[in-house]
């Protein structure tokens, strides 16, 4: 993840923290598929929640939760998502990728507005057979 944001990238100003409270196995497909996602909304936060040279830190959170579902959040301390930002009627290729990617993962992908900056969750169902029902 640390990768991300390296030195010589046009986004210098992120830190990247990453926690998770268990291990999470996935076939190969669900694991690029989430992979794709994370990777996006990290990009995403470092590049628009902390403009004009300021520093910040965006944070990835791995739990698994009741249910046999696993969540992924991505979130960051900065500017904040527009008042009418939608994941699904957003016009950005990546949001757009994001949003089939999730539902292709039978996921459901969350925004949560905070003050300050922005959190996005991803609920993933580990049971494939629920996947497939949810996707």
């Amino acid at each position: 993840m640390r990768t991300t944001c390296p030195p010589s990238a046009r986004t210098p100003n992120c830190d990247i923290s990453f926690e998770a409270s268990k291990a999470l196995f996935l076939s190969t497909d669900r694991a690029i598929g989430v992979a794709l996602i994370v990777t996006e909304l990290v990009v995403n936060a470092a590049k628009h929640a902390y403009p004009n040279d300021t520093r910040g830190r965006v944070w990835v959170h791995l739990a698994r939760l009741e249910g046999d579902v696993a969540s992924i959040s991505v979130r960051d301390a900065g500017a904040g998502l527009p008042v009418d930002f939608d994941v699904n009627q957003s016009a950005s290729l990546g949001m757009r990728l994001t949003s089939v990617l999730a539902k292709q993962a039978g996921a459901r992908l969350r925004i949560e507005r905070r003050s300050p900056g922005a959190g996005f969750i991803l609920e993933l169902p580990l049971n494939t057979n629920e996947a497939k029902a949810t996707g």
